[in-house]
């Protein structure tokens, strides 16, 4: 095969040399794409990571601002001297609906507290302090600075002012909107939202208790015309958002928004969360002051069960949680042991008398239709009572009652005839009334005695049965027995004398002792010794009072109680058992949760980073 020539003409060498150098429509097409490209791949993690460079700044801000704010009021609910429970009281909070309307109908709770602190002021404890004065006045601020600049806004220490006293200020926290005199906006919950954004942020105020006696801040009176109280005042919904004018010719909103001041300062941060159920807008607050719920929490005794110990000792009557403040409704349980047979457990629980009514708290047991007693019933009968007893229907297999504000449980029940003792208060001047459960004859006491002395008995006594089962005495309890310190005895002195016959309450002595003297008495509360002196073991549970009954030198009957007159003995009965079991489940408000919860958004995606801390806080005196 030979060789094909090439041949170059004249004609192609010219072309080529006077053709133009560039890049084609196309060409130039995809160089602009793979520049796009190559700057996104290189660009993009750039601008990334300073949008996440500029959301970990405004986290660690939002983490710094929860945390002060945390410290701030744990501190304040930590010193007060005294806490309102207003925590539950609704709290206006105006929002917007879904399609971007204002809605003022919208309230929340857990959003504010108001506490009382001591007197305090503040004290500089830095090193370049110049001169001696170091204590200042604290003012209205929650952190003082020191004045001095040499200390650089240094934070004052505050310290109680001595003796220990109350402030003449209330301090409140409550979230509010930023301007309460415009609706609340925030494009990040509605994007087509045109004016600028008023979200919620938390404030602390000051109050003076002699405002409350102006129109300042509060309106003096009510829509029907009558004067506002405190306690009206305190718990108004709409205290921040009241448009109307004071006396000092500005809104009441504005005279709170002077002495308000912001808690937390965030951009981009709400305190807020809202959210829609159909029409009905739902606001949450990520700022709360709640009680805390204690589940299962034991019951310790704190009553001594008298000069008995062992398995012969009574069980305690008072039992306590280890909070008190209880918020309605709780439930109290107690499980009882019963041997070989299923353990029975009683549970406390609300309920209504009928329909609409206020709610009680009762006792029930597993299996029962209906309450076994009403605790509401009798502490209210017994308020009502000026011997603070009251009567107890169908004599419960178990009842207690609960003291909320102290956080205990007491199983002693007063035995009262409140007829009788009325009519014995004046007559026994004893210095004031007293309740009576049980009047007996002197004379039957010591004919008694008598009777079975002079038979065949030996070791006899005086003695005076109390809540023996199947008698005329009042029964409130199925299988009650006497409380051994409740007991009372008042009768005649017998000690010979000017004072003799006259009335006086006996002294108790232990259950050890073999005889009883003069105007004392022992008390068997679980164990009666017939008057023969017999054990009587039909009347294990019934109690017993002994009076002196040993022979003397001058009477072989020893000395007999006065005749013609009467004693009178007060006492109370429980039926709680050794071995049972107590537990309580409850909110307290003698414990604060406080949550600091803030939402911000994110600038460039609009979407919520929370920030969230919790802490409990126990708190001293409590108003419900």
């Amino acid at each position: 095969m030979g060789v094909i020539p090439i041949k170059l003409s004249v004609t192609n060498m010219k072309y080529n040399r006077h053709s133009k150098n560039g890049f084609t429509l196309i060409e130039l097409m995809v160089a602009i794409v793979l520049t796009i490209l190559v700057m996104g791949l290189i660009l993009g993690p750039v601008i990334q990571s300073f949008d996440f460079t500029r959301q970990a700044h405004v986290t660690i801000e939002a983490q710094d601002s929860a945390r002060i704010a945390m410290m701030q009021i744990t501190r304040d609910l930590g010193n007060a001297m005294f806490i309102y429970d207003n925590t539950r009281d609704s709290l206006k909070a105006p929002s917007i609906r879904k399609d971007g309307t204002a809605d003022d109908t919208t309230y929340i709770q857990y959003a504010k507290i108001d506490l009382v602190l001591p007197r305090m002021h503040g004290y500089c404890t830095c090193s370049t302090h110049p001169g001696e004065k170091r204590e200042y006045p604290r003012g209205d601020l929650a952190m003082p600075v020191c004045p001095e600049p040499e200390c650089g806004g240094a934070i004052l220490e505050l310290r109680p002012v001595q003796p220990l006293a109350p402030d003449t200020k209330i301090v409140r926290y409550f979230i509010g909107l930023q301007d309460p005199g415009r609706p609340y906006s925030n494009h990040f919950v509605y994007k087509r939202a045109t004016a600028p954004d008023n979200v919620y942020v938390l404030y602390r105020a000051e109050i003076s208790y002699s405002d409350f006696d102006t129109d300042t801040y509060f309106p003096a009176q009510n829509a029907d015309g009558s004067d506002r109280t405190f306690n009206q005042k305190l718990s108004d919904p709409d205290f921040f958002y009241n448009m109307n004018t004071n006396s000092k010719g500005e809104t009441y909103s504005e005279a709170w928004k002077k002495i308000s001041r912001s808690v937390i300062k965030i951009k981009g941060a709400d305190l807020v969360s809202i959210s829609y159920n159909g029409g009905t807008t739902i606001v949450t607050p990520t700022i709360k002051f709640a009680p805390t719920p204690v589940y299962n929490d034991p019951l310790v005794p704190v009553t001594a069960a008298g000069s008995k110990t062992g398995d012969d000792a009574p069980p305690a009557t008072v039992y306590k949680a280890s909070f008190g403040n209880w918020i309605l409704p709780y439930e109290v349980k107690l499980t009882r042991d019963n041997g070989i047979l299923p353990s029975t457990t009683y549970y406390t629980d609300a309920f209504t008398l009928s329909a609409g009514s206020a709610q009680h708290m009762g006792i029930f047991v597993k299996g029962s239709a209906g309450p076994i007693f009403d605790i509401t019933k009798y502490m209210d009968d017994r308020a009502k009572s000026p011997y603070h007893a009251a009567s107890i229907p169908g004599t419960p297999a178990l009842a207690f009652t609960v003291d909320t504000a102290r956080g205990t449980v007491n199983f002693a029940f007063p035995v009262v005839d409140e007829a009788a003792s009325a009519s014995v208060a004046s007559s026994i001047h004893l210095g004031g009334e007293m309740a009576v459960s049980k009047i007996a004859s002197t004379d039957n006491i010591n004919s008694a005695y008598q009777s079975a002395q002079t038979g065949s008995f030996q070791d006899v006594s005086r003695l005076l049965r109390l809540n023996e089962p199947n008698s005329s005495d009042v029964c409130l309890l199925a299988n009650g027995t006497v409380v051994p310190g409740s007991v009372r005895v008042a009768g005649p002195n017998a000690h010979p004398g000017a004072d003799y016959g006259k009335y006086m309450q006996y002294s108790m002595l232990p259950y050890f002792v073999m005889d009883p003297g003069l105007n004392q008495f022992t008390l068997d509360m679980d164990y009666v010794i017939s008057l023969g002196g017999v054990p009587d073991t039909s009347k294990k549970g019934t109690a017993a009072v002994y009076f002196h009954s040993l022979p003397t030198t001058e009477s072989s009957l020893g000395d007999p109680l006065p005749a013609g007159k009467n004693i009178y003995i007060y006492y109370e009965v429980q039926n709680n058992r050794h071995g049972d079991i107590l537990k309580a489940s409850y909110s307290t408000k003698s414990l604060i949760t406080v949550n600091v919860g803030i939402r911000v958004y994110n600038i460039t995606s609009g979407k919520p980073a929370s920030m969230q801390l919790t802490n409990k806080v126990r708190v001293k005196n409590v108003a419900s």
